[in-house]
């Protein structure tokens, strides 16, 4: 008999009009047929039900399901809660995958996840293409190879990813709904906690579109707060509180804040002053700060120079327009 494991496909809407319909074409065009999608429509108000009760009207794989809207973590949860078969997948409503996509998941199943990569798809640029170099990491060896920048482009997100649906319901797995940043990365470590190795592959089937005014593209005052949450969440994970990987992550944490809020000098010199005020800033190790950028931002922050940094952001920003 062939082995031909059923695939959960979880797919969350909030009003995608636009999107949805590409995004659940490139699903009903997989080379692999055994899969059950499940579409979770966050309390859109656009027409974006329409285009999804179409599509599901015409094909028993494809299950539309409401909510009120409640964030990305919930209506993923829900999907899971609804999710059978042996494997899941996650795609967002804007984005689309190749036909060969579940099919070369599936490929390397007997894993416990399977990582692969994305092209990163924004208007009026040239798409890049992100995605790791093919080989197996082992739970040792998961800080230190995940840990860093390359590898957080990947690794921190539920796209391209294969997962064990055992596994998420033995550990009842669930997306932080506390959060709305930083809780895919949560889910992914939370779940790599009860697993022995990873495979990554290097292959790019997801096309992640970047929109404007998305979540994720949009300033927000409670940046700061919500990093710290996530260094402290992956901290209850694997212990790593000052080490190398902690530190990694909170001068990732600096740079987003920082980056985020340079528009402004008011936003600037309350981003300074949040970072100043955590406790854990003091424990950050100037010599092992890797990179020029990095190393500006904490002396800027370490000798409280406002007005100098906000000139350099401002350069820059001037810099980058031409």
């Amino acid at each position: 008999m062939r082995d031909n494991p059923l695939v959960t496909i979880i797919v969350t809407v909030y009003n995608k009009q636009n999107y949805i319909r590409k995004c659940l074409l490139s699903i009903l065009n997989q080379g692999y047929k055994n899969i059950n999608v499940l579409v979770i429509d966050d309390g859109s108000t656009d027409d974006s039900a329409e285009v999804i009760k179409s599509i599901c009207n015409h094909d028993t794989r494809f299950n539309y399901y409401y909510q009120e809207n409640r964030g990305v973590s919930s209506a993923r949860n829900y999907g899971l809660n609804k999710a059978k078969g042996k494997y899941v997948l996650f795609i967002d409503g804007d984005d689309f995958v190749d036909s060969d996509y579940v099919e070369t998941f599936l490929k390397y199943k007997d894993f416990d996840l399977v990582v692969g990569g994305y092209r990163r798809i924004e208007e009026g640029r040239k798409s890049i293409e992100i995605k790791p170099s093919e080989k197996v990491v082992f739970y040792e060896d998961f800080e230190n190879s995940f840990f860093n920048k390359e590898a957080f482009e990947y690794i921190g997100l539920p796209i391209s990813k294969l997962f064990n649906l055992k596994i998420i319901k033995e550990h009842n797995l669930k997306f932080d709904t506390n959060t709305d940043l930083g809780e895919d990365t949560i889910f992914d470590f939370s779940y790599m906690k009860y697993i022995s190795k990873v495979k990554l592959i290097s292959y790019s089937g997801y096309n992640n579109l970047i929109l404007p005014g998305t979540l994720s593209r949009k300033p927000r005052r409670n940046l700061w707060q919500l990093s710290v949450y996530l260094i402290d969440s992956l901290n209850t994970i694997f212990d790593f509180k000052y080490d190398e990987y902690w530190q990694f992550m909170y001068i990732r944490a600096i740079a987003i804040e920082i980056s985020s809020m340079s528009r402004k000098y008011r936003d600037f010199k309350n981003a300074i002053r949040l970072i100043r005020k955590n406790p854990d800033f003091k424990y950050v190790k100037y010599q092992k700060i890797n990179g020029t950028k990095d190393k500006i931002n904490y002396l800027i922050i370490k000798f409280n120079a406002i007005n100098v940094g906000y000139i350099l952001y401002c350069v820059k920003h001037i810099l980058v327009k031409r």
